[in-house]
């Protein structure tokens, strides 16, 4: 009986250790499918809870998540060095440009650069300029805010007459007075900063040289920006009509009859004809006086 049991024990606990062998072995060749079948995977930085504008970057705010390697963001940082540096220094971090939600993969474009601040400078990309122009009511101005885009317009005087052209569109605007803020920002401020190549600046330079400069809040919608001709106030007509003196009627009515109806028609005499008239009369004026002459001359010749 006790080799009976210990040969008992002996065979079940070589089926257990069977079947745990063989259930490591399918659990290995599960996992290897799901590699095999599932996307390549990159770790990735996320906000942990929403960043506002302005907040100051720390590693409480963030967390790891796998993102399919195929679709990491452009700018989204794989490594906490690249982040915040070797030597992460407290008194230097980098800051939230705009609000970034939680989830949310944090990319350079969200974040000031390393060791900078959310100063107007920090937010420049290569190449561009920042050029600040007064803003009126008028173009929509009061509705202007970070982040909308406008159209610049030149007015000017030229020879007497007031000139207006579009010079420029669809130009970002990135602060309105000292506001950075896009999410913060209703409009209502006097001046607008827009971002400008160097090229563009120097033009807007000169054209403040020579007119007044207007913006003009574009439609969010609106990705077409086509020629816009010159326009002058010879488009509009100012002045009302001259009063135009009647035609001098020459000629006299006379009543025709055209079937069974009968009008009035105004027979029209040519220069030419009032001409011919007129030496008529003459004519007939000096034919009378001759007439008179003679008559008194035979007047006289009786009496005598």
């Amino acid at each position: 009986m006790r080799i009976l049991a210990i040969l008992v024990l002996l065979f079940g606990a070589a089926l257990a250790g069977g079947g745990i062998y063989y259930a490591s072995v399918y659990m290995e060749l599960y996992k290897a499918g799901l590699q095999v079948s599932g996307p390549e995977t990159q770790r990735i930085i996320v906000a942990k809870k929403q960043l506002s504008y302005g907040h100051r970057v720390n590693k409480d705010d963030l967390r790891w998540v796998e993102w399919p390697k195929d679709s990491v963001p452009g700018g989204a940082f794989t490594s906490i060095e690249a982040l915040f540096g070797k030597e992460k220094d407290d008194n230097d971090p980098r800051i939230a440009l705009r609000t970034i939600e939680a989830g949310e993969p944090l990319l350079t474009t969200k974040l000031s650069g390393f060791g900078t601040s959310t100063r107007l400078a920090a937010q420049l990309p290569e190449g561009k300029r920042a050029f600040t122009i007064g803003i009126s009511d008028a173009g929509g101005g009061g509705f202007i805010g970070p982040g909308d885009r406008v159209d610049v317009i030149l007015t000017k005087t030229e020879d007497g007459q007031l000139l207006s052209k579009v010079i420029m569109q669809d130009v970002p605007v990135i602060a309105v007075d000292r506001n950075l803020n896009k999410e913060r920002s209703s409009g209502g401020g006097s001046r607008a900063t827009i971002e400008v190549t160097r090229t563009q600046a120097q033009q807007l330079l000169l054209a403040s040289r020579v007119g007044e400069l207007l913006l003009m809040l574009r439609g969010v919608h609106e990705t077409v920006s086509e020629e816009v001709d010159l326009v002058d106030t010879s488009a509009f007509n100012f002045r009302p009509d001259a009063p135009t003196a009647d035609a001098p009627q020459f000629g006299v009515k006379v009543r025709v009859r055209r079937g069974t109806s009968l009008g009035t028609q105004q027979v029209e005499d040519s220069p030419e004809m009032l001409e011919q008239k007129r030496l008529e009369l003459e004519e007939e004026q000096k034919r009378v006086a001759e007439e008179l002459q003679r008559l008194e001359e035979q007047t006289k010749q009786t009496i005598n």
